[in-house]
């Protein structure tokens, strides 16, 4: 694909807000797309328990960025929806 900018819209239905989740999507080349991330993770707080519970808060327009996420917190999240009486082999580890 060659670098640009391309108009997106959220293709799954996700309540109150949907039809205002349009963004754009920039495509740019490696070089640019490390400079950018570099960018981003200099500048913006880590995404930390307590900022995803902000986060996870239904909203219609919360727009956020974060440089890093701490620890395991994709995996506690994750653990978190899953049926303590299921098999630990069935867990997310």
């Amino acid at each position: 694909p060659k670098p640009g900018s391309f108009a997106g819209r959220s293709a799954n239905y996700s309540g109150a807000g949907f039809a205002s989740m349009q963004f754009v999507a920039q495509a740019d080349t490696p070089e640019k797309f490390d400079a950018w991330a570099a960018s981003v993770k200099s500048q913006y707080p880590a995404l930390d328990a307590s900022a995803y519970g902000e986060l996870s808060k239904p909203s219609t327009s919360t727009p956020a960025s974060f440089g890093s996420v701490n620890g395991d917190l994709f995996d506690t999240i994750v653990d978190s929806f899953m049926d303590p009486s299921a098999p630990m082999s069935d867990h997310h580890h």
